[in-house]
């Protein structure tokens, strides 16, 4: 089989493209253009799970619940604040070059769901959006917080000894809320050499490590009094809110959402921009994780499940999330097909493929995109398509 009928048989094959039938695709990042065309199976569980996504009877079968917000824009934060007394405060970071939200709910009782970084600035201006609710972090009775990376939970434990708010988080990331520093350490010399044997220089590594290790200092651990788990119930505002496994970005991401009225709090799984799947060293506990492959799956049930209002970890509330899932799913097939692509040539390092897809890749971000290339060569290589040519560096090749 020549390289562009595997390129091509690979696409045909994949399971976005076997979920939705023939879809004309474009390459990502300037690469050539090519159309790839294959007929639609009759039978296909993932187009049935997409179904709700990618056909209209599905769209009317996922609008009989009813959507608590209809108006678009700075609307739907200021009905969340009058009739819900949900605020979204945004904490900007020029450290890090983004806005993290924090979101305030009054009632019950006061809560916070994520947490910024745990430094005076940060919390300076979560005060400061607190004060414009009437409220103070002295009030905070509980936070929950989405994922255990420092810019989400990282002031918990400061919050936590300001008011005697109480932790609830999921009980998949245990250990890295009862023993960050630990975890973060383990982390770092694993990131290390999975820089190395992707043939990063020492300067890039350098620039990576620097990027990290400022945020070390920024979260301390803390011993969550509530466990989260896949099914809990609980109540923000006057609406009840379960809780929904989303891994993919970390293993650990959980979804608050309301089902009834199609809202929820995503954290960084779902973003106002694509979020990343972000690979784990390999532990007992995650013997076999595949962050895109989870990814994928934790989309498609967005997807079915008809999310519409989305309060995300960053930037702007998501108006749509079920649509903002299904792009998603569009990005990840696209990036699919620009990797296959660059290996059709020659043999590559992640390095390599890397500096392709991403040209304007900033100082510090090689990781990340290590990370999404990984993740996608993990599942193209089960699937046949891919090979590993010798090792440090290892270098990845078509059959």
């Amino acid at each position: 089989m020549v390289r562009r009928e595997i390129q091509e048989h690979a696409y045909a094959n994949s399971p976005l493209h076997i979920a939705t039938g023939s879809v004309p695709s474009t390459l990502l990042f300037g690469m050539p253009q090519y159309r790839v065309h294959c007929p639609m199976p009759t039978h296909c569980p993932l187009f049935e799970y997409l179904l709700a996504c990618f056909s209209t009877a599905g769209e009317e079968k996922l609008r009989q619940p009813h959507t608590l917000i209809e108006p678009h824009g700075s609307d739907i934060e200021a009905i969340l604040r009058e009739e819900y007394g949900i605020h979204r405060i945004p904490i900007s970071s020029r450290m890090f070059g983004f806005v993290v939200n924090s979101f305030f709910v009054e009632k019950p009782y006061p809560t916070l769901v994520d947490v910024p970084p745990d430094e005076g600035v940060y919390l300076d201006k979560l005060q400061s959006g607190l004060e414009k609710a009437g409220h103070s972090l002295k009030d905070i009775r509980r936070i929950i917080v989405t994922h255990p990376h420092f810019d989400h939970f990282g002031s918990a434990r400061t919050i936590s000894e300001t008011s005697g708010a109480e932790l609830w988080a999921s009980e998949r990331g245990a250990a890295w809320f009862e023993d960050f520093e630990e975890q973060i350490s383990a982390e770092e010399r694993f990131r290390h050499e999975l820089l190395l044997d992707s043939n990063a220089t020492d300067t890039e590594i350098q620039e990576v490590d620097n990027y990290y290790r400022k945020a070390t200092p920024l979260a301390r651990s803390i011993k969550p009094v509530k466990y989260l788990k896949e099914g809990d119930r609980f109540e923000l505002s006057s609406l009840v809110f379960t809780v929904t496994a989303v891994p993919g970005h970390t293993p650990w991401c959980i979804l608050l959402h309301d089902v009834e009225n199609r809202l929820g709090f995503s954290g960084d799984f779902l973003q106002s921009v694509t979020s990343n799947p972000l690979i784990q060293r390999n532990t007992k506990a995650l013997p076999s994780y595949n962050s895109l492959k989870s990814y994928t799956r934790s989309l498609e049930k967005i997807c079915a499940m008809g999310l519409q209002t989305v309060l995300a970890g960053h930037g702007e509330i998501i108006e749509n999330g079920s649509k903002k899932a299904q792009d998603i799913l569009g990005v990840i097939q696209q990036r699919r097909e620009a990797i296959l692509h660059i290996l059709g040539d020659s043999s590559h390092t992640l390095v390599e493929i890397g500096r392709t897809l991403f040209p304007d890749l900033l100082p510090g971000r090689l990781f990340n995109a290590i990370c999404e290339i990984v993740s996608h060569l993990e599942l193209i290589e089960e699937e046949g398509f891919v090979v590993r040519v010798g090792n440090q560096p290892t270098r990845y090749a078509l059959p």
